[in-house]
């Protein structure tokens, strides 16, 4: 068998040879492109965020909040550009998406609740070490895990 021979029978297992895979494989390249851009769009930004974060004196915390929603942002937009790619509905993807958001945030509205008291605590610094704190009969002393 030669080289010929093996690579039509290449394109005949994976469909290259039909009228619309040259479509297919150009979008498949642009899909994997795209992806690959988002992940080096996300850590650069990611990065600049949290240094651009600290440099302004902002707790080392809420650098790294910041920045992971900054890389959550791109990754977003990189998902889309490769949903437009794909071709698909945004109509569909608007709905399912809703339904879906809708359906998570009764679910977990507990969970929801706790995370944005931890951003509140993380930003306000409402709790300083030496300070005591009392929850309902408990009174705890914060200190440091050196002098614990």
């Amino acid at each position: 068998m030669d080289v010929a021979e093996f690579w039509d029978q290449v394109r005949s297992v994976l469909g290259l040879d039909e009228p619309q895979a040259g479509g297919a494989v150009a979008r498949a390249i642009q899909v994997v492109i795209i992806v690959l851009l988002t992940i080096a769009i996300a850590h650069w930004l990611g990065s600049w965020v949290r240094r651009a974060a600290l440099a302004g004196r902002v707790y080392a915390e809420v650098a790294v909040l910041v920045s992971r929603a900054t890389v959550l942002a791109v990754y977003a937009m990189g998902g889309t550009v490769v949903l437009a790619i794909v071709g698909a509905s945004w109509t569909a993807i608007a709905a399912v998406l809703g339904a879906a958001t809708f359906g998570l945030s009764l679910a977990l509205q507990d969970v929801g609740r706790g995370f944005v008291n931890g951003v509140y605590i993380l930003l306000e610094r409402p709790f300083r070490i030496g300070d005591q704190v009392r929850v309902g009969a408990v009174k705890v002393a914060l200190k440091t895990s050196a002098s614990a």
